[in-house]
């Protein structure tokens, strides 16, 4: 594992509160955040402040990484047949964001993707789609790691590429590019296929990690409170990871609606510093 693997949130204008930017930022740098995630959606409500808020984050001293869109309107379907233009002309704008970020740090940036999906196509078009998708990412970003993640599992009916560890894989072997990797999103993981075993294989092609912990009813992107998602077994097997650069806490901050600050702080305070004791780091 690379020693300076960055630990992460999921950042969005709604954590800054009274005590501004750095107030929010200070305690959890103390215990090892060291890098911000970014989704780059132009349809977020609060897309406007997104941009000055990336820029704020990195002068206070952190590094970025980002997740491509993936919220309705935003698809990848159909890359690979009719769609190609309209969705080259969706999301080069956005990526482009994180492209000039990786100019600005002379550093390459993490981009999470999520792959194509659909009620009604097969899944070997819907392969096809993520795979040209991501190779047109690959070569019009080259300051850009694609990180293609196992996603949330599949609806009844509905045919998803990365919905399993596998379905993941069979992509990133099909396009065999030393920059691009798996982003392993351990609570996904739990839900799709519980506390299955993990595999050198699997490792070896991860370059980002999404955490998050699950309630007993299923909902997953919690901090790190419950102990359902099994990240005291997994997070240790990172340390063999060698190409990956960042680990992300990954939360929707409206779970944690009605709690007290004090309460949602000390749970990202103690979750960050589950991920920094997982990986190894002082």
């Amino acid at each position: 594992m690379n020693q300076n693997v960055g630990i992460s949130l999921n950042m969005n204008p709604r954590w800054v509160g009274e005590d501004g930017l750095n107030g929010f930022l200070n305690p959890l740098r103390q215990v090892g955040l060291n890098t911000l995630e970014f989704e780059l959606d132009a349809f977020l409500p609060e897309w406007n402040e997104i941009p000055h808020l990336i820029e704020d984050c990195h002068n206070a001293g952190m590094k970025l990484c980002f997740h491509a869109a993936y919220r309705n309107p935003n698809r990848i379907e159909g890359f690979s047949r009719n769609q190609r233009d309209a969705i080259v002309n969706q999301f080069q704008p956005m990526l482009s964001i994180a492209q000039g970020w990786a100019e600005k740090t002379k550093f390459p940036v993490n981009v999470v993707f999520h792959g194509a999906h659909s009620m009604d196509q097969k899944r070997d078009i819907l392969e096809k789609d993520t795979i040209e998708f991501l190779a047109w990412v690959l070569d019009s970003f080259p300051g850009i790691f694609p990180a293609l993640e196992n996603n949330h599992p599949s609806k009844v009916g509905e045919i998803k590429i990365g919905g399993s560890r596998s379905s993941v894989f069979n992509v990133i072997e099909e396009i065999n590019n030393p920059r691009l990797g798996v982003c392993w999103d351990m609570g996904h993981d739990f839900l799709s296929q519980g506390g299955m075993a993990v595999d050198q294989d699997w490792l070896s092609h991860v370059n980002h990690v999404h955490i998050h912990d699950v309630n007993n009813e299923g909902i997953d992107h919690y901090p790190l409170i419950f102990g359902n998602v099994p990240f005291a077994a997994w997070l240790p097997l990172l340390r063999s990871a060698k190409d990956l650069r960042v680990v992300t806490l990954e939360l929707k901050g409206g779970l944690m609606t009605g709690w007290e600050w004090d309460r949602i702080q000390s749970a990202l305070i103690d979750s960050i510093r589950i991920i920094q004791q997982g990986l190894g780091q002082k």
